[in-house]
């Protein structure tokens, strides 16, 4: 399996704080069944500003220990962006990574309780040149969980979104499990990653929450978000199912969320 979004990059985030951390999440990622990952180091988030080269070195030392360890995982150059005004312009300038150095897919963290306001100017400016911005758990967002058809907006518009393993599985709460699994069958979700930074409660749990799906809707849509992690790393298109307004019953008939 492929995880495109984890925290393992010893000392730079609030993943992993040192090599010893980092083989446990590695051997536990293995034990997973997950054979690559990518690593995004938060950037820009008010707490961690993680340049292209400090990721890149830390990379190339950690994937060598991973072979001397022979751990048979492969990390991959990623970052997760929160998502500010000149995002694109340092896009352009190099000064940002995109999924494995491919120049296609973004991973964008918003504000936890919020949604800028520019979001929909940023997806559009950010599909003119080329890219597509991957939302960060959405079901984490506090206004996009109160307003799920802001999600809708964004996938209608280009933009994907990528959900965190745990949601699935009720370990962040109920509140952010329900609204996960709304997303999930409206088709608002592309990818399903762990988010891991550590061995404890932010885990690797990629396979127990591709478990639960398959339990539910089948192995088709497992498999489907499987070739998408692929198509990620490999920076190609990825197919996208039609998204679906998520709507609520009032008064005995099913309205769509305004």
């Amino acid at each position: 399996m492929i995880d495109i979004h984890v925290h393992i990059l010893p000392g730079v985030d609030d993943g992993p704080r040192s090599q010893e951390e980092m083989i446990l999440m590695a051997k536990q990622a293995v034990h997973n069944g997950i054979t690559t990952v990518v690593a995004t180091p938060h950037h820009r988030n008010g707490l961690y500003e993680n340049p292209p080269e400090t990721i890149l070195q830390s990379l190339c030392e950690t994937n060598t220990i991973l072979q001397q360890q022979e751990i048979p995982l492969t990390i991959l150059p990623g970052m997760e962006i929160r998502l500010y005004s000149d995002l694109i312009n340092d896009l352009q300038k190099n000064q940002l990574i995109a999924f494995n150095q491919q120049n296609r897919h973004i991973l964008v963290e918003l504000p936890h309780d919020h949604v800028p306001i520019y979001m929909e100017r940023f997806i559009f400016e950010l599909r003119l040149v080329g890219y597509v911005p991957i939302i960060a758990h959405p079901e984490r967002n506090i206004h996009i969980r109160t307003n799920p058809n802001l999600l809708y907006r964004f996938i209608e518009m280009g933009a994907m979104a990528q959900m965190t393993a745990a949601s699935l599985t009720g370990d962040m709460g109920k509140n952010v499990q329900k609204s996960a699994w709304d997303m999930i069958n409206h088709q608002l979700i592309q990818f399903i990653a762990s988010d891991a930074h550590n061995v404890g409660k932010r885990g690797f749990i990629l396979r127990e929450a591709y478990e639960v799906i398959e339990h539910r809707l089948g192995r088709e849509y497992v498999q489907h978000y499987k070739e998408s992690t692929q198509n990620i790393i490999d920076g190609r298109d990825c197919l996208v199912l039609p998204p679906t307004k998520i709507t609520k019953k009032f008064l005995g008939f099913f309205r769509p969320f305004t």
